[in-house]
Protein backbone atom coordinates (compact mmCIF):
# COMPACT_ATOMS: atom_id res chain seq x y z
CA UNK A 1 0.00 0.00 0.00
CA UNK A 2 1.16 3.50 -0.71
CA UNK A 3 1.96 5.78 2.18
CA UNK A 4 -0.50 8.67 2.48
CA UNK A 5 1.12 12.09 2.29
CA UNK A 6 -0.02 15.43 3.65
CA UNK A 7 0.71 17.16 0.35
CA UNK A 8 -2.14 19.14 -1.18
CA UNK A 9 -1.73 17.68 -4.67
CA UNK A 10 -4.67 19.57 -6.20
CA UNK A 11 -3.24 22.94 -5.13
CA UNK A 12 0.23 21.92 -6.34
CA UNK A 13 -1.07 20.82 -9.76
CA UNK A 14 -2.96 24.11 -10.13
CA UNK A 15 0.23 26.17 -9.57
CA UNK A 16 2.27 27.37 -12.52
CA UNK A 17 6.06 27.12 -12.59
CA UNK A 18 6.40 30.81 -11.74
CA UNK A 19 4.28 30.38 -8.58
CA UNK A 20 6.68 27.86 -7.05
CA UNK A 21 9.13 29.45 -4.61
CA UNK A 22 12.68 28.39 -5.43
CA UNK A 23 14.46 31.18 -3.52
CA UNK A 24 16.00 28.71 -1.06
CA UNK A 25 17.75 26.79 -3.87
CA UNK A 26 21.14 28.28 -4.77
CA UNK A 27 21.98 28.99 -8.40
CA UNK A 28 24.51 26.71 -10.06
CA UNK A 29 27.49 28.77 -11.11
CA UNK A 30 30.05 28.36 -13.87
CA UNK A 31 32.31 26.33 -11.56
CA UNK A 32 29.67 23.60 -11.35
CA UNK A 33 29.26 23.30 -15.10
CA UNK A 34 33.01 23.61 -15.77
CA UNK A 35 33.76 20.65 -13.48
CA UNK A 36 30.69 18.56 -14.26
CA UNK A 37 31.26 15.05 -15.63
CA UNK A 38 28.81 13.02 -17.59
CA UNK A 39 28.77 9.35 -16.75
CA UNK A 40 27.01 6.72 -18.78
CA UNK A 41 26.23 3.18 -17.77
CA UNK A 42 27.36 1.95 -21.16
CA UNK A 43 30.85 3.42 -20.86
CA UNK A 44 31.96 0.61 -18.60
CA UNK A 45 31.72 -3.03 -19.71
CA UNK A 46 29.42 -5.26 -17.73
CA UNK A 47 30.97 -7.73 -15.35
CA UNK A 48 30.12 -11.40 -15.68
CA UNK A 49 27.90 -11.12 -12.59
CA UNK A 50 25.93 -8.21 -14.07
CA UNK A 51 25.49 -10.08 -17.35
CA UNK A 52 24.38 -13.21 -15.48
CA UNK A 53 21.84 -11.30 -13.35
CA UNK A 54 20.50 -9.52 -16.41
CA UNK A 55 20.10 -12.73 -18.38
CA UNK A 56 18.48 -14.43 -15.38
CA UNK A 57 15.98 -11.59 -15.02
CA UNK A 58 15.18 -11.70 -18.73
CA UNK A 59 14.76 -15.47 -18.58
CA UNK A 60 12.25 -15.26 -15.74
CA UNK A 61 10.40 -12.41 -17.46
CA UNK A 62 9.87 -14.49 -20.62
CA UNK A 63 9.45 -17.87 -18.92
CA UNK A 64 5.65 -17.60 -18.40
CA UNK A 65 5.15 -16.77 -22.09
CA UNK A 66 7.25 -19.77 -23.07
CA UNK A 67 5.25 -22.04 -20.76
CA UNK A 68 1.94 -20.74 -22.15
CA UNK A 69 3.22 -21.10 -25.72
CA UNK A 70 4.34 -24.70 -25.19
CA UNK A 71 1.17 -25.55 -23.29
CA UNK A 72 -0.99 -24.12 -26.04
CA UNK A 73 1.00 -26.00 -28.67
CA UNK A 74 0.53 -29.23 -26.74
CA UNK A 75 -3.19 -28.57 -26.26
CA UNK A 76 -3.68 -27.85 -29.95
CA UNK A 77 -1.68 -30.94 -30.86
CA UNK A 78 -3.33 -33.30 -28.38
CA UNK A 79 -6.90 -32.06 -28.32
CA UNK A 80 -7.58 -30.93 -31.87
CA UNK A 81 -6.80 -31.67 -35.45
CA UNK A 82 -5.74 -28.09 -36.15
CA UNK A 83 -2.07 -29.14 -36.33
CA UNK A 84 -2.96 -31.62 -39.04
CA UNK A 85 -5.19 -29.34 -41.09
CA UNK A 86 -3.39 -26.00 -40.74
CA UNK A 87 -0.13 -26.03 -38.75
CA UNK A 88 0.65 -22.38 -39.54
CA UNK A 89 -2.67 -21.26 -38.05
CA UNK A 90 -2.08 -23.46 -34.99
CA UNK A 91 1.38 -21.94 -34.49
CA UNK A 92 -0.06 -18.42 -34.93
CA UNK A 93 -2.75 -19.15 -32.33
CA UNK A 94 -0.17 -20.41 -29.85
CA UNK A 95 2.07 -17.39 -30.49
CA UNK A 96 -0.83 -14.97 -30.04
CA UNK A 97 -1.87 -16.58 -26.75
CA UNK A 98 1.75 -16.49 -25.54
CA UNK A 99 2.03 -12.82 -26.53
CA UNK A 100 -1.16 -12.04 -24.63
CA UNK A 101 0.17 -13.90 -21.58
CA UNK A 102 3.43 -11.94 -21.84
CA UNK A 103 1.59 -8.63 -21.84
CA UNK A 104 -0.38 -9.69 -18.77
CA UNK A 105 2.82 -10.88 -17.06
CA UNK A 106 4.61 -7.57 -17.78
CA UNK A 107 1.63 -5.66 -16.42
CA UNK A 108 1.88 -7.71 -13.24
CA UNK A 109 5.66 -7.21 -13.00
CA UNK A 110 5.79 -3.51 -13.78
CA UNK A 111 2.32 -2.40 -12.77
CA UNK A 112 -0.23 -0.39 -14.66
CA UNK A 113 0.33 2.86 -12.75
CA UNK A 114 1.24 6.07 -14.55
Amino acid sequence: MKKKTDTDWKRLEAMSDEDIDTSDIPELGDYFFDHAEQHSFHDEPLTWRQRFCLSLRLWFMWLPALIVFLGTCYFLWAESTLWLTDPILAFACAAFIALFATVIWFCILFGLEN
